[in-house]
């Protein structure tokens, strides 16, 4: 008996999806005639797929208590979760990002990068920690006077204070998903009240602040394997961060 996949006689009728494995930018253009070098590769744009699935399971809380039915309030932590994990892979994949790129990053905007910037918090769950050292980086790259991707609706100030929030929350990783912390303590005692379409618009508000970030930053650093001209360079950063991979 296999956990995810029927037997052959089974499947009539049932949707398969396929779990898509696709290479970096680096990657394809060392063996762009070898795909087989790239089925080890991290799930493709699994970042971006928690952000989905919270937007998917709020439809679901939405629905559920519009029918007036108690089983909304249960699926919150979850959603919390989902998006709590997003913005903590987001903000690592900035930060790895420059870390692999530290001199052009100075060249460009004469902010230092120490040579341990990344791996202290590479495996923290603080969304706080990871953002206080996005926060200066992003701040530099709005203050452009040009910018290749269109600004997002939230400004860095914005984002901070509910970053802080959702901090607040969950300041270790472990208040959605558990009753009681690893230390016991009843978990998110401060939530009360939730007006669910406010909260996923904060939400995807933050997501994209965060992408436009990614792609700012990226576009600032990036090692282009070969001359390109502007449109084939944003396609090339965007590839870059959507086959970033997930940390732990």
């Amino acid at each position: 008996m296999n956990l995810l996949q029927a037997a052959e006689e089974d499947r009539h009728g049932m949707t398969t999806v396929w779990l898509a494995r696709l290479p970096s930018v680096r990657e394809f253009f060392a063996v762009p005639h070898d795909p087989k070098r790239w089925r080890d590769r991290p799930v493709w744009k699994l970042p971006v797929s928690y952000a989905g699935a919270a937007s998917v399971l709020m439809e679901k809380m939405i629905s559920l208590a519009t029918e007036g039915k108690a089983e909304a309030s249960a699926l919150l932590p979850p959603y919390l979760f989902l998006w709590r994990h997003h913005f903590e892979v987001r903000l690592k994949s900035i930060l790895n990002c420059v870390a692999e790129n530290p001199s052009k990053w100075t060249d460009a905007t004469g902010q230092n990068v120490p040579p341990e910037f990344f791996s202290p918090v590479s495996r923290t769950h603080s969304l706080l920690r990871l953002w206080e050292r996005v926060q200066p980086m992003a701040e530099a790259v709005w203050a452009n006077e040009t910018h290749i991707w269109e600004l997002p609706r939230m400004r860095a100030t914005d984002v901070s204070e509910l970053i802080g929030q959702l901090h607040a929350i969950d300041p270790r990783g472990d208040g959605v998903r558990y009753a009681r912390d690893n230390n016991g303590s009843l978990t998110m005692l401060n939530v009360s009240r939730v007006d669910l379409e406010h909260a996923e618009r904060n939400m995807v508000d933050i997501a994209e602040f965060l992408w436009w970030a990614r792609l700012e930053i990226g576009a600032t650093v990036i090692d282009l394997p070969y001359e390109a001209d502007e449109a084939e360079a944003r396609r090339l950063v965007v590839w870059q961060a959507a086959s970033d991979e997930e940390f732990s």
